[in-house]
């Protein structure tokens, strides 16, 4: 795998392992090695050692930004998990420019009408949901497309 830190500064691939550890109230609970470079790709296979050694989910998971990926939240959420997991843009969320950025949809109002979700932007205008595109990234990647009505 490629490694963060490379002292020769060419990316050559090495050697190495991605290692998970699961601790629970202080003790470790499990570990996994895989060969795996994205840490997101890791979780579910942690979790799914634990149900299987314990015969239950866990309540809740905390874990950092590099775990936050659709497939696990979607996979934590079918699960009854609670989740504790930093969102990865959680430190360009806190920043002014992002704030202000009227085309982020979390800077608009976020409405419900019978049953349709729909955003309002600061002009005022409804963005309406108009189509769905799935990406086959593991089956879980989807993305919304909402335009408004008005020219």
């Amino acid at each position: 795998m490629r490694m963060k830190e490379d002292h020769m500064l060419n990316g050559q691939l090495k050697p190495a392992y991605n290692v998970q550890i699961a601790v629970e109230n202080y003790f470790i609970v499990h570990g996994y090695v895989s060969n795996d470079r994205t840490d997101y790709n890791t979780l579910i296979p942690v979790l799914e050692k634990h149900k299987n050694a314990f015969g239950d989910a866990l309540e809740a998971v905390t874990a950092d930004s590099g775990y936050c990926s659709e497939k696990n939240l979607l996979y934590l959420k079918e699960n009854g998990i609670r989740s504790y997991i930093k969102l990865q843009d959680h430190e360009k969320r806190k920043t002014r420019a992002y704030k202000e950025d009227i085309g982020k949809y979390s800077n608009m109002t976020y409405a419900v009408f019978e049953d349709e979700h729909y955003y309002i932007c600061h002009d005022g205008r409804e963005l309406h949901h108009i189509r769905t595109e799935s990406k086959e990234q593991d089956g879980y990647t989807q993305t919304k497309h909402y335009r408004s009505q008005r020219i």
